[in-house]
C-alpha cells in the first residue's frame, strides 16, 4: 500500500469529512481525484457508482472534503463505499494504518431513511458504510371477507416525514428449503393521512395465469421509499391469529385456488394450490418386451365451471430442483384423449433410444390439464388407484442402463432408472479443460491435488472461467495493457475469452477428451458492450481498469433475472453443444458435475461454516444440476464425473484459498479415479477420436 491516510475529522451534525494523507504513487500532470466507488457484490457484475470527491495535491500530500448530505442521493444507493483514486488504469485505495482514532458512530442526513458511518475494512483501508433506518408501524385495522384483503397502518412519528411512498411487495417464494424469491408482485398503498396508509390486496385477481404453480407461497414484504434515494423493505407483519382463511378459486386461473396466511413470524403469504382433480389409471400393462399400456379418467374433485381437456401426457425426471422454476426438461409421451379419459401405449427401448441415461434416477409419469375456456393450465401426478405392482422387472434399455415402473409413495406412477455396474480400467490421455477449479484443480502436481497425474495426463489446453454466452458470442479486441498485472496464464484466459478462440484452440491441441463444469455459468455474470459483444465477468475483469474505460455503451447479464438469463444461456449451449461434437465424439466429452459447500475443516481438523448464507448455496447447487441435466439432454452420450454424494467439503488449507468452491485433498483423488475409469473404458469401446479438418 503506497497510499496512507494521516488525519480524518467527521462532524455528526454536519455531515463533512475532512481528510488529508500521503501517497508515493507517481501522478501524471493531471493529478487525480479521490473517490468513493460503491462496492459490488461477488457474484453481481455491474458498473459500480461512484463520486468523485475535488482533492487538493501539493507534491506528494493530498486533502480533499466530502460533504454527506451533498452526496447521499448517490452514496444512499449502495451499502458499502471504498476511498481511492486511480492512475494509470490502476485504483489506489488509502491505507487507514496511520490513524488511531477517527469518529465512527452513524451519521442521519435530514429526510434520510439511511444512516452512514465510516470503517475499517479487512484490507485496513478506509471506507463508508450505509444501513437503512428501522421503520415501526403499527396495524390500525384489518378486514377480510372472501377474496380480498383490507388493511391500514400507522407510521411511527418519527420517522414519519422521510416517507413519501409505501408498498406491499408479493415475492414468490421459489423453493421451500431456500428463501430466494424471483417473481414479484406490487400493491401500492394509498395514503389516507398523515402517516396512516391503506393497503387493498385481492388474492383473486392479482396473479396471472403464466406465474401460478401448486404449492406456490408469495411472501408479503413492506416496502418504504423516500421518494429520492433508496427503498427500504422488511417483512410485513401481521399480529398472529388475525388471519382466519380459506381456500377460494382464482376465477381467472380456475384449476388453482389462494389462501391468506401467516408464518410462524406473524410474515402474511398468499399460499396457492391446485383444484383436487383426480387424475386415475384403471388398465395398466407391463410387458416383457418393455411396453407399457395405460389407460385412465379425469374427474374433478371440486367444481369446475368449464371444461377439462388433456394437452401433454410426460415424464418428469425426479431430482433434487426444489426450485419449480429451474426443471431442465421433460419426456413427452404419445397419447390419445376424449372426453374425461386418455390412453397411452410406448416401448421403454424406443422412448429412451436418444434419451441421456441416469444412474438411480426416478420419473414421474405426469400429465398437463388445460381448462378449455380460459386456457389455464395445471400439472397433475397419475395416481395407480387400487392397480397393484406386480413384480415389475428391469428392462435394458442400452448402454449399461436398465428401467421399470413403480409405485410411489403416494401410490402415483414412476419410472426408476439405474446403470449396470461396469469395470473400469486406466490409460494415459491428453486432456483439455473448459470450466474452473472444480476441474482444472485435479491437474495439480501439488501434494494437496495429485502428484503423480503427468505420469496419465497431459493438459493440452484450458479454457480458465468463461461463460458459455461470451464463448458463443462475437470477439471483441483483446487490450493487455489493462491486466498487466496478471501472469501469462492469466492473459491468455482473460485473450481467449475476449477472441472467442475455444474451438479454434481445441483445433490445435487436438484433446482426446474434454471435460467441463458449469462454475463459470452458475457464478459470473457478463457484460454487453455495445449491444454486440459479451465477455465474462470473471475476477480478471472485475480486478481491472477496463469496464470504466471501454468506449460505447455497457450493459450487464445476471442471475437476478433468471428467466432472461436462462433464455441466453440455453441457446448458447445448444449452439455450444452443436459445435464441440465437430471436434469430439460425445463420449469423449465429460461433465464434471460441481456444487458449492457450506463447510470446510479448520487446520485443526474441525469442522466450520462458511458465512456464505445456506440459501445462497443451495440455490449454487440448484442452478448446476439444472444446467447440467440440460447439457446432458442435449450430449445424451457425454461421460459423467460425480464426486458430490461423497460428503467431501473445503479444507483451510486449499492454496489458493479457502472457499465454498475449493475441496480437501480426497475430492480431487476422487476426481481423477473416476477419470481413470472413464478413460479406459471408452477407449476400449473404441469411441475414436475423429479427423481434425478445421
Amino acid at each position: 500500500m503506497t497510499s496512507f491516510i494521516n488525519d480524518i475529522q467527521f462532524n455528526l451534525h454536519t455531515g463533512i469529512i475532512y481528510i488529508k494523507g500521503e501517497s508515493s504513487v507517481q501522478i501524471s500532470e493531471q493529478t487525480p481525484h479521490v473517490m468513493i466507488r460503491e462496492r459490488m457484490e461477488a457474484d453481481c457484475l455491474a458498473l459500480p457508482n461512484s463520486f468523485e470527491i475535488q482533492t487538493n495535491w501539493n507534491e506528494q500530500q493530498f486533502s480533499f472534503t466530502l460533504n454527506l448530505q451533498e452526496a447521499k442521493k448517490i452514496v444512499e444507493q449502495g451499502q458499502i463505499w471504498d476511498f481511492q483514486f486511480i492512475v494509470d488504469e490502476e485504483k489506489h485505495l488509502l491505507d487507514i494504518s496511520r490513524v488511531s482514532n477517527y469518529e465512527t458512530s452513524y451519521y442521519s442526513s435530514e429526510g434520510s431513511l439511511h444512516t452512514m458511518a465510516l470503517y475499517t475494512t479487512k484490507s485496513n483501508t478506509l471506507a463508508i458504510f450505509v444501513r437503512p433506518k428501522q421503520v415501526k408501524y403499527g396495524m390500525t385495522n384489518m378486514k377480510l371477507d372472501e377474496q380480498t384483503l383490507k388493511c391500514s397502518i400507522e407510521i411511527d412519528q418519527q420517522i414519519a416525514h422521510s416517507i413519501k411512498e409505501c408498498r406491499l411487495k408479493f415475492k414468490r417464494k421459489e423453493s421451500e428449503a431456500v428463501r430466494i424469491h424471483r417473481t414479484e408482485l406490487t400493491v401500492q398503498g394509498e395514503k389516507t393521512k398523515e402517516r396512516h396508509y391503506c393497503f387493498t390486496i385481492p388474492k383473486d385477481n392479482i396473479f396471472t395465469q403464466d406465474i401460478l404453480r401448486h404449492g406456490d407461497s408469495w411472501e408479503a414484504f413492506i416496502e418504504f421509499s423516500d421518494g429520492e434515494c433508496r427503498e427500504i423493505s422488511t417483512d410485513f407483519i401481521i399480529e398472529k391469529n388475525a388471519i382466519d382463511d380459506r381456500f377460494t378459486p382464482i376465477l381467472s386461473s380456475p384449476l388453482f385456488k389462494s389462501v391468506f396466511t401467516l408464518n410462524g413470524n406473524g410474515q402474511l403469504h398468499i399460499k396457492i394450490n391446485k383444484v383436487n382433480i383426480d387424475v386415475r389409471l384403471h388398465q395398466f400393462s407391463y410387458q416383457d418386451n418393455g411396453v407399457i399400456a395405460l389407460q385412465g379418467t379425469i374427474k374433478s374433485m371440486e367444481k369446475l365451471n368449464h371444461k377439462l381437456q388433456a394437452v401433454q401426457l410426460y415424464l418428469r425426471p425426479k431430482d433434487n430442483l426444489s426450485l419449480k422454476c429451474l426443471t431442465p426438461y421433460i419426456i413427452e409421451l404419445p397419447f390419445n384423449e376424449t372426453e374425461g379419459s386418455f390412453y397411452s401405449e410406448f416401448s421403454l427401448q424406443d422412448l429412451f433410444k436418444h434419451q441421456r441415461k441416469l444412474d438411480q434416477t426416478g420419473f414421474d409419469v405426469q400429465i398437463l390439464l388445460q381448462d378449455k375456456k380460459t386456457g389455464c393450465k395445471g400439472e397433475y401426478d397419475i395416481s395407480l388407484s387400487s392397480l397393484k405392482e406386480k413384480g415389475w422387472k428391469y428392462q435394458s434399455i442400452g448402454n449399461g442402463f436398465e428401467i421399470k415402473p413403480y409405485t410411489t409413495k403416494i401410490s402415483t406412477l414412476a419410472l426408476w432408472m439405474k446403470k449396470v455396474k461396469s469395470v473400469a480400467a486406466k490409460d494415459p490421455v491428453k486432456i483439455a479443460v473448459y470450466g474452473s477449479c472444480y476441474s482444472r484443480a485435479a491437474f495439480n502436481s501439488q501434494p494437496y491435488f495429485n502428484p503423480d497425474y503427468k505420469e496419465k495426463y497431459k493438459v493440452v489446453y484450458t479454457q480458465f472461467h468463461s461463460n458459455t454466452i461470451s464463448t458463443m458470442s462475437n470477439p471483441i479486441e483483446y487490450k493487455e495493457a489493462y491486466f498487466r498485472q496478471y501472469n501469462e496464464a492469466e492473459k491468455g484466459f482473460i485473450q481467449d475469452d475476449f477472441e472467442k478462440t475455444f474451438f479454434q484452440r481445441i483445433s490445435q491441441t487436438a484433446p482426446e477428451f474434454l471435460i467441463i463444469d458449469f462454475y463459470s455459468d452458475v457464478f459470473l455474470d457478463l457484460a454487453v458492450i455495445n449491444n454486440k459483444h459479451i465477455i465474462t465477468g470473471n475476477y480478471f475483469l472485475r480486478g481491472s481498469q477496463y469496464l470504466y474505460d471501454v468506449s460505447g455503451s455497457v450493459e450487464f447479464i445476471n442471475r437476478k433475472n433468471m428467466d432472461s438469463y436462462l433464455i441466453q444461456w440455453r441457446d448458447a449451449m445448444e449452439r455450444f453443444s452443436a459445435k464441440i461434437k465437430e471436434y469430439l465424439p460425445e463420449e469423449r466429452i465429460i461433465l464434471q458435475k460441481a456444487r458449492s459447500i457450506g463447510e470446510f475443516y479448520s487446520k485443526n481438523g474441525e469442522r466450520q461454516k462458511f458465512s456464505t448464507p445456506t440459501e445462497q448455496v443451495d440455490f449454487n447447487n440448484y442452478l448446476y444440476e439444472y444446467m447440467e441435466r440440460y447439457f446432458l439432454q442435449l450430449m445424451p452420450k457425454a461421460q459423467i464425473i460425480d464426486v458430490t454424494n461423497y460428503g467431501f467439503i473445503g479444507h483451510e488449507t486449499y492454496p489458493d484459498g479457502n472457499s465454498i468452491n475449493h475441496y480437501e485433498p480426497s475430492y480431487y483423488k476422487e476426481l481423477m479415479k473416476q477419470l481413470d475409469h472413464i478413460v479406459i473404458r471408452t477407449t476400449a469401446n473404441g469411441y475414436k477420436v475423429r479427423e481434425l479438418t478445421h
